[in-house]
Order: structure tokens, then C-alpha cells, then sequence
């Protein structure tokens, strides 16, 4: 291979003055320098910039969500259920009055039952303030625990997507 570009760089320059071969050369290198910076330096500063604002953005909201740990680790601490669910109203439709009372009906995709006991819930883009306020005036004043609970962070800080299971406390 550099026998070949040897040769090559023979045959171009044989007719060439010493000065503009020397021309040539220092091109060659600043047009090699150009590739490098523009084809590998650059995109990977760029590359590097994204990173470095994704994570901050991300530890802003792992900041965020420790803030809030504490103040659940309050409310948990602080009992257990108290009220009762209205007599005639079923879990599934408790829930979803609620969660629209609550601020949250933009981002409620889907209530699903589960059994007599139970019932399914789909959130996407709520506030955290307003759905760890809204389970615990379930919890508080209609008796209704968490069973199970999915909840992620998205981009926008502070809204999250969250899967929750809920049923009437003491359920099996």
C-alpha cells in the first residue's frame, strides 16, 4: 500500500516545480487536518455535551425525587388508612372520580379492574406532587391502599409515568 501511494505521488509530482510540490504537501496536511476536526473532533464534542446535559438533567430529578422520598417516608409513617369507601361505589369508579378531582385527568390513560378488590390504572405526563397527594386521599379518607406500583421519571421534571394496582385495604 505504500509502495503504491509512493509511486502515485511520483507520477503526480514528477512535473511539479520544488515550490509547488512543497505547496501541495502543506495542503494535502491542512485539508487532513480540516477531515479530522470536522469528520471526529467536532461530533464527538458535540456527542460529549449531550451526555453531560443529560446527565445533570438527570440528577436534577434524582434531587427532585429524593426530596419527595422523604416527604412519602412522612406520610407512610404518619398510619394507615382511616376513611371508608362510599357504600354503593366500586373501586374503579372511586378511583377514577378521584384522580379527576386530583388534577390528573389529562394524563389518566386507562382504569381497568381487577377482580372485586382491585383495580388498575394507567398515568402518563402527571405531576409527582399530584399523584403522591391523590393516593394518599385515598389512603386517608376512602381506606384504599397501594398494592402495586410502577413509577418513572420522564423528561420533564416533575411528571412521571406511573402504573398503579389499588385495593380496598385489608383486601387479600
Amino acid at each position: 500500500m505504500v509502495a503504491w501511494i509512493s509511486e502515485l505521488w511520483l507520477r503526480l509530482t514528477a512535473n511539479m516545480a520544488p515550490r509547488e510540490r512543497r505547496f501541495l504537501v502543506w495542503g494535502m496536511a491542512a485539508l487532513s487536518l480540516l477531515l479530522l476536526l470536522f469528520g471526529a473532533v467536532l461530533p464527538l464534542a458535540e456527542f460529549g455535551q449531550r451526555e453531560r446535559d443529560r446527565a445533570t438533567l438527570l440528577a436534577e430529578q434524582l434531587a427532585w425525587m429524593e426530596s419527595k422520598a422523604a416527604e412519602v417516608a412522612v406520610a407512610r409513617s404518619q398510619g394507615g388508612a382511616v376513611g371508608q369507601m362510599p357504600a354503593g361505589t366500586s373501586l374503579a369508579t372511586l378511583a377514577d372520580r378521584t384522580v379527576r378531582d386530583q388534577g390528573l385527568g389529562d394524563a389518566l390513560k386507562r382504569v381497568e379492574p381487577e377482580g372485586t378488590d382491585k383495580v388498575r390504572l394507567w398515568l402518563e405526563g402527571a405531576s409527582f406532587d399530584r399523584l403522591a397527594a391523590w393516593l394518599d386521599r385515598l389512603m386517608q379518607e376512602f381506606g384504599v391502599e397501594v398494592y402495586q406500583s410502577q413509577v418513572e421519571g420522564e423528561e420533564t421534571p416533575g411528571r412521571v409515568k406511573a402504573r398503579v394496582v389499588l385495593r380496598q385495604a385489608g383486601g387479600a
